[in-house]
């Protein structure tokens, strides 16, 4: 709220009050988080759904139950062969066949085929990446480093994929209830 306060040469209660407003009007239809997967170490993975004899209710119901999985970042009905398109950012082939069974498994018998992908460097790859124990290969967007998060970092980082607005304060008081020390400067 300072920086944008700051911008527009206004105070913080002002903007405050009116992202409140616009959010409260569905002007504002939510917030998110981006980040560097490539630097964490994450791969992001597409699955194309199709469904077998599903009415556009039951389809949103499926969406809505697919939703409640931890790890997917993205699911969005789309046209043409396919009905749906789920992305996941995970560490590798055998995290994604997990989250794969757990979302056959939500589905049941509606799903008629199903095809996924590896997005590496921006390119879908062949299936060369799709063995449990592939070659180990460091994804490059636009860096040559990797970066591993300690257990705090990941703890914020999990937070914020929760919740993209929560405050630093917020995340400090969580820590601070968990008797963890976490320094947020």
């Amino acid at each position: 709220y300072a920086k944008i306060a700051s911008k527009l040469k206004t105070n913080k209660a002002q903007i405050k009050y009116r992202i409140e407003r616009m959010t409260k009007n569905e002007i504002i239809k939510g917030y998110t988080y981006i980040t560097n997967q490539a630097l964490l170490g994450y791969l992001s993975y597409g699955l194309l759904i199709k469904f077998s004899d599903v009415t556009i209710d039951q389809e949103s119901e499926l969406i809505k139950e697919l939703r409640k999985i931890k790890n997917i970042s993205l699911i969005a009905p789309i046209a043409g062969e396919w009905d749906i398109l789920v992305i996941t950012l995970e560490k590798d082939i055998i995290t994604f066949t997990k989250l794969l069974s757990e979302l056959i498994k939500r589905c049941n018998t509606h799903i008629k085929e199903y095809e996924f992908y590896i997005d590496y460097e921006g390119k879908i790859k062949s299936r060369e990446y799709l063995y449990e124990n592939p070659k180990k290969n460091i994804v490059k967007y636009g860096s040559d480093k990797t970066i591993t998060l300690t257990d705090i970092e990941n703890k914020v980082y999990e937070m914020i994929k929760e919740n993209a607005r929560i405050s630093l304060l917020k995340i400090a008081e969580k820590f601070k209830r968990a008797k963890n020390f976490i320094y947020l400067g």
